[in-house]
């Protein structure tokens, strides 16, 4: 089997972490045994990328493994919107829910060097239409196709000097790309009705979503997909992976930079990295002995975020978690390196040695920690890290670790904690209330983070139809959100809608992580969740005794610094039975968890609220299953302040 690896980079519009991209991804791939072949910044016009592509069809041949790789902007054109109407009145509808005038979808391409030279009649963008046809023919050649899209196709400029989207500050008119998509005449039978069932698509961000480059921690400027899969591909190393499973620890890590992208594997995610084999999702690792007697090591334990106190069960090969009489050890987790774990085992009766092929399942896992970066030689730096350990969800950074928050003294001598954006809140005095005072700040954002990280959580899917939307009212009228990036201002008013299409009830609970990360219930009248009978639809903001949607209207908190826009995160959190979310608000709450299974969602919000362990239940195929749904906005204080 040939390994052969196209890798496209367009800086168009002064994007400075393309070529850093195709530097460090042409590492990681050779790396694995991958020929790279280069369309440059220099080179990469749309006749270039497309004969480029052209070539690396007619080179592959059957069984190949291939890449293909783009750094650049990401574009999107929408026709004119639909006109908006009111609610119609009375109760909800009772039968299969209405469907109303299909709006044609928005057109989406990448962006070539020479995209400026566009017109009417010439248009230098490469659309998705002409790049699913062109994956569809390499596909034909060889099932074993990755496509990776570090780009986005929604968004403004960026609202931090740190960060930079991926995306265009002006899109082409809708009707040059849908004139040239038409003149072309394209086989449009080639085109997937959704994604290519025998290609793994790895992309930036969920539709609708951003895609940033930002600053490393080296210094270096790339994109936040491009560095995270290099890293998380490094780490990795030997061990069998499946696509599934890396996204979703680079999901993790993402999370804790900018909550805003959020990446995706599309396609078949459950196979192993870069061949069609598919398996489960990775859920215990290889056990190592080491040369002290009675240690082992878990390699590429990070997959599975693995931290110190997470207590594993070690098992003879074919052997599953659930069969503990049959067990090799006991294994608590005491040393945390870069990709693996270590810590001592306690033999099983008979059991002196770990066979080969051994794996480790885990059974307790501690509350997940966020990285803080503290001053470094400052004379209050013991308090600093006083406060710290006395929030159980966080820890100071290791020295060249991607951190998440960061406590800063000004030159008044006030403590303040930042996030990637900027101040959290006004600085504190640096006494006994003041450190107190950042303690809660630390809880708080620490929460609002480990909250982000359950959107999308693939372990407990609800495994039902059932749809999430959103948008703006005027004047009691529906209207789409704005486009990503657009921030609106105190006083606008937002709904959120849940569609239950399935035949089948669910629970509706919604939580606002405020723009300072504080959390709130949104629907207290029903703090366990509000039944959704089969197809029925459910409006947050609308008022059913007066027939009225009068939405729900936004604000922005007194004491936050109004220099920097922020984004606002609903959680829509959809569940098979009553669970309550009033832990969140309430962190003092303990509960005791009752004989059984089927409680994992409700672990996890008792830990986010007051840290401690949760049991891994491994088996809870008749407990509460889950899904929760992000939506995020951005807010500013003033129009006038945004940065154009």
């Amino acid at each position: 089997m040939n390994r052969l690896a196209l890798l496209i980079g367009s800086d168009y519009d002064g994007l400075q972490g393309v070529r850093p991209d195709l530097v460090v991804m042409t590492e990681a791939l050779r790396a694995r045994g991958f020929v790279v072949r280069e369309c440059s910044p220099a080179e990469a016009t749309r006749s270039a990328i497309l004969a480029a592509y052209e070539k690396l069809i007619d080179d592959v041949g059957p069984g190949d493994a291939v890449v293909v790789y783009y750094s650049g902007h990401g574009g999107s054109t929408g026709p004119p919107p639909l006109p908006a109407g009111p609610l119609p009145a009375g109760p909800p509808p009772t039968g299969p829910l209405p469907t109303g005038p299909l709006r044609p979808a928005d057109l989406q391409y990448i962006v070539p060097i020479d995209y400026g030279e566009s017109t009417a009649d010439d248009f230098r963008g490469i659309a998705a239409a002409e790049l699913s046809i062109l994956q569809s023919r390499l596909v034909a050649v060889t099932r074993n196709v990755t496509v990776i899209l570090d780009c986005c196709h929604s968004g403004l400029m960026s609202r931090d000097g740190g960060l930079r989207l991926r995306a265009l500050r002006g899109s082409a008119p809708y009707a040059w790309v849908r004139e040239h998509l038409d003149r072309m005449s394209l086989p449009l039978n080639l085109v997937p009705t959704e994604s290519n069932p025998d290609a793994v698509r790895i992309v930036a961000c969920a539709p609708g979503q951003r895609a940033f480059e930002r600053l490393t921690e080296e210094g270096t400027c790339r994109g936040v997909l491009t560095d995270q899969l290099c890293r998380a591909l490094a780490e990795a190393g030997e061990t069998p992976v499946t696509w599934a499973a890396l996204l979703d620890q680079i999901r993790y890590r993402v999370a804790g930079l900018m909550f805003e992208q959020r990446p995706e594997a599309e396609g078949p995610a459950d196979r192993l990295l870069f061949t069609t084999e598919e398996v489960d999702l990775l859920n215990s690792l290889p056990v190592t002995p080491l040369g002290e007697p009675g240690r082992v090591r878990l390699d590429a334990a990070v997959l599975l975020r693995v931290q110190a106190g997470d207590e594993f069960v070690v098992m003879p090969p074919g052997r599953a978690a659930e069969d503990r009489a049959h067990r090799v050890a006991d294994l608590m987790i005491d040393q945390v390196a870069q990709t693996s774990v270590e810590g001592p085992v306690t033999f099983a009766t008979g059991r002196s040695a770990v066979p080969a092929g051994a794996r480790a399942f885990r059974t307790r896992v501690t509350a997940p920690q966020i990285a803080v970066r503290v001053p470094v030689d400052h004379p209050r730096n013991e308090q600093v890290l006083a406060v710290l350990r006395t929030t159980v969800l966080a820890r100071p950074a290791e020295p060249g670790e991607e951190w998440t928050a960061e406590i800063r003294f000004d030159e008044a001598g006030g403590v303040v904690l930042c996030d990637r954006v900027g101040p959290l809140h006004p600085p504190y005095p640096s006494d006994a209330q003041g450190f107190a005072d950042l303690a809660r700040a630390v809880l708080i954002h620490a929460q609002a983070t480990q909250l982000r990280r359950l959107i999308a959580d693939p372990t407990a899917s609800l495994e039902a139809d059932v749809a999430v939307e959103w948008g703006l009212v005027v004047d009691g009228a529906q209207h789409p959100p704005p486009v990503a990036g657009t921030p609106l201002t105190p006083g606008r008013r937002i709904y959120v809608t849940v569609h239950n299409r399935a035949d089948v009830p669910v629970y509706v609970s919604m939580l606002d992580i405020g723009l300072s990360g504080r959390v709130s219930l949104l629907m207290r009248g029903t703090p366990s969740g509000r039944l959704l009978p089969p197809h029925r639809a459910y409006t947050y903001g609308r008022n059913d005794a007066r027939q009225q949607l009068a939405g729900v209207k936004l604000s922005w908190p007194a004491r936050l610094d109004p220099a920097h826009a922020r984004t606002e995160t609903i959680l829509v959190v959809l569940t098979s039975a009553p669970q309550s979310l009033a832990a969140l608000e309430q962190p003092g709450i303990v509960r005791s968890r009752s004989p059984g299974h089927g409680f994992r969602l409700r672990d996890m919000i008792d830990q986010i609220a007051a840290g401690g362990s949760r049991e891994v239940d491994p088996d809870w195929s008749d407990g509460v299953r889950y899904e929760i749904h992000g939506i995020d906005f951005e807010m500013t204080p003033s129009l006038e302040q945004w940065p154009r």
